[in-house]
C-alpha cells in the first residue's frame, strides 16, 4: 500500500511542478520525511525509484505521437438526425425493441428520402408530486420587469 502512496505522490508532484529540478527536490523532501519518520531507507530509496522511473515511462508514451491516425468523422446535422422521446415508464416497451422496429420498418425509408443517419431514442422521468406542489417560478412584481431594466429601460417613477 505505501509503494502505491508513494507512486501517487510522485506523480502529483510531476504534474505541479514544470522543472525537472523542482520535481526532483520534491521527491528528496519525501525521501527525508519518510526516513525521519522511520521508514527504512532501502526500501523508501526503492520505492520512489521505482515511482519515478513508473511516471518517466508514462510521459515518454504520452509524449509520443500515435502511429494509427484514425480518420475523423465530420459529426452529423439535426437534419442528419431524428431523436425520439418518450416519458419514461416501466412497463413500456424496451428502447431495443423500439430501434428495432425502426431499423426494419422505417430505416431505410427515412434514410433514403429525408437523409436520416442516426435515430436517438430519450426518456425524461415523469411529473411527480413533488413537481406539482413546488413551482421554481421567478416572481416578478409589476413594472419591475428584469427585462426593462436589461434593455435600459427604467419602470415608472
Amino acid at each position: 500500500m505505501m509503494e502505491g502512496i508513494i507512486y501517487s505522490l510522485m506523480r502529483n508532484y510531476k504534474r505541479q511542478n514544470t522543472t525537472y529540478i523542482n520535481y526532483k527536490e520534491m521527491a528528496t523532501k519525501l525521501f527525508y520525511r519518510h526516513i525521519n519518520r522511520g521508514w527504512d531507507r532501502s526500501t523508501m530509496k526503492q520505492w520512489i525509484l521505482s515511482a519515478d522511473e513508473k511516471i518517466q515511462l508514462e510521459t515518454l508514451q504520452k509524449n509520443q505521437p500515435t502511429t494509427t491516425a484514425q480518420p475523423t468523422e465530420e459529426p452529423l446535422t439535426n437534419k442528419e438526425r431524428i431523436f425520439l422521446h418518450f416519458e419514461y415508464h416501466k412497463n413500456d416497451i424496451p428502447k431495443s425493441r423500439v430501434r428495432a422496429i425502426y431499423e426494419n420498418k422505417c430505416q431505410t425509408l427515412l434514410s433514403d428520402r429525408l437523409g436520416i443517419q442516426q435515430l436517438t431514442i430519450a426518456y425524461s422521468r415523469p411529473k411527480n408530486i413533488k413537481d406539482t406542489i413546488t413551482k421554481a417560478k421567478l416572481h416578478q412584481a409589476p413594472g419591475f420587469e428584469a427585462s426593462k431594466y436589461y434593455l435600459g429601460e427604467l419602470p415608472p417613477a
